[in-house]
């Protein structure tokens, strides 16, 4: 049966219904819409984020920079839009950012936070909560779609100034951001500006930034002291860090002073307090620059101060002086806690050296390709090292300068698995050893199925044991290890 308009109206009475259905209307106006003609629109939610202020509204006269303008804004509680153009910007250890703090610009080439130098000030951003509690951190920080900018080429080194800063911060993503011509650190992801004052960090993601330090006269691109959660990925490092020499340090000359740490730097201090953990790093380029891509610069793991479970993968490192450096202080007992750390599927090419263990308790090495890298890969300097394993990494044309690939000092329950080393050794065959004991004692050591393949005759011989070092065979373990082309296996017993 077809229903007619009489017949609907008796059923569902349209006039007692009409007070319901305009009510109806309103509230979809609000969160949807309806034409002229009444046709309801979809609903479309509301976003729940603040209506944002825009920087430039901020400005008074009289202000020497955009400082005082950045902090009107930031007082306001609302999210920051800063317009494409240039703000000059700096912060002194007094001047703190609010709680909560979200920037955004228009895209890191079109908006562009410059140091201001119309007073001595060490940052551009500045944030610490004043407490050692977690629960008082300053939460939910954004930074996105813009860059920070100092003048390292006109002004040099300069160890203590900063382009950003963060202390006792959790939940922060910067995300699209340059950091250029930093002098010191570019970002510090820290533990208050005074020594030995405790804050903590969490869940700090910084992706897809660009960092560049234009003539390699920087400190570092990221500076860790203490993060519970730090992801660290899809990000380029240019030239960052210095190269440092015999000479004294002057701040216009890279290759002077000390060596830089590298783009990222994992630093706690040893206050007693630091802890660094739950760490990623992937997905990142790095090229040219002094120190290494990534170094870890660790202390013994204690009950309250600790670094562990690290990540670093995935990435790509190009002609800089290092790849990947891990130190610390591991003393092998039993109550010694494992730093847990991974460094798998990354390439180092055309580096000085391509990593550097010393003093690690809990780290591997995994299905990593170090290519025409000048120097060894050292597994000790000076400490000893605990439960360290490398496994199917290949090693090409490594060691061309000094003809090693790898050196080990003093170890303990190294394993070395499945490992190819090709061509490794001086370019003029005079001498080629891919494996080298070259001082202390190691024990528990396992060589298995690795292989050392001579084709260009760089390569003489697959293992030495210097005078100044012994492997004790007791605890040796030997198995499944190939030699192909015209080597020498070296000592007997050992590969």
């Amino acid at each position: 049966m077809v229903g007619t308009a009489e017949g609907f109206n008796d059923r569902w009475n349209v006039n007692a219904m009409a007070p319901i259905l305009a009510s109806r209307r309103r509230l979809l106006t609000s969160v949807g819409g309806v034409t002229a003609a009444g046709v309801l629109l979809p609903i479309v939610e509301r976003s729940s984020e603040p209506e944002r202020v825009v920087l430039p509204e901020f400005r008074r006269r009289g202000d020497r920079d955009d400082t005082a303008a950045l902090m009107r804004a930031a007082e306001t509680g609302r999210p920051i839009h800063a317009p494409a153009g240039r703000y000059l910007v700096s912060m002194t250890a007094a001047e703190n950012l609010p709680p909560t703090f979200r920037l955004k610009g228009d895209g890191a080439k079109a908006t562009v936070f410059a140091r201001s130098y119309s007073r001595p000030s060490p940052f551009i951003l500045h944030a610490d909560s004043g407490s050692p509690n977690p629960r008082d951190n300053f939460m939910d920080y954004r930074i996105q779609g813009l860059s920070f900018e100092d003048d390292v080429a006109q002004r040099g080194f300069s160890e203590f100034d900063y382009l950003v800063m963060l202390n006792g911060v959790t939940g922060a993503l910067i995300e699209g951001v340059e950091f250029r011509g930093f002098r010191g650190d570019g970002l510090y992801i820290g533990s208050s500006t005074v020594r030995s004052q405790e804050r903590h960090n969490a869940e700090i993601t910084v992706r897809a930034c660009h960092f560049d330090g234009m003539n390699a006269n920087t400190r570092n691109a990221i500076s860790v002291l203490d993060c519970d959660g730090l992801v660290v990925e899809g990000c380029t490092f240019w030239n960052v860090g210095r190269t440092g020499g015999p000479l004294p340090p002057d701040p216009m000359n890279p290759f002077t002073g000390v060596q830089s740490p590298g783009a990222i730097d994992i630093e706690p201090e040893p206050t007693g307090f630091s802890r660094v953990q739950n760490v990623s790093i992937r997905n990142n380029l790095f090229i040219g620059g002094g120190g290494y891509a990534v170094t870890l610069n660790m202390f013994e793991n204690t009950g309250k101060a600790f670094q562990r479970r690290f990540s670093i993968s995935n990435n790509r490192v190009l002609d800089r002086y290092g790849g990947f450096s891990a130190r610390g202080f591991a003393s092998g007992s039993d109550a010694s806690i494992p730093y847990d750390i991974a460094i798998l599927d990354n390439v180092a090419e055309r580096c000085r050296k391509p990593f550097l263990v010393d003093g690690m308790h809990g780290l591997r090495v995994t299905n990593n390709r170090f290519i025409d890298c000048a120097e060894e890969g050292e597994l000790g300097y000076h400490r000893r090292n605990f439960e360290v394993k490398l496994a199917s990494n290949e090693f090409l044309r490594v060691g061309y300068e000094r003809g090693f690939a790898l050196w080990i000092r003093s170890s303990d329950g190294l394993v070395l698995r499945e490992n190819t080393f090709l061509d490794c050794g001086l370019r003029d065959g005079s001498r080629g050893i891919p494996i080298a004991f070259v001082s202390g004692v190691s024990t528990n050591v396992s060589l298995l199925e690795n292989i050392v393949e001579n084709r260009s005759g760089r390569t003489t011989e697959a293992t030495t044991v210097f005078a100044e070092a012994s492997v004790d065979r007791r605890t040796l373990t030997v198995s499944g290890n190939s030699v192909r082309g015209p080597v020498d296996r070296g000592p007997t017993a050992l590969f």
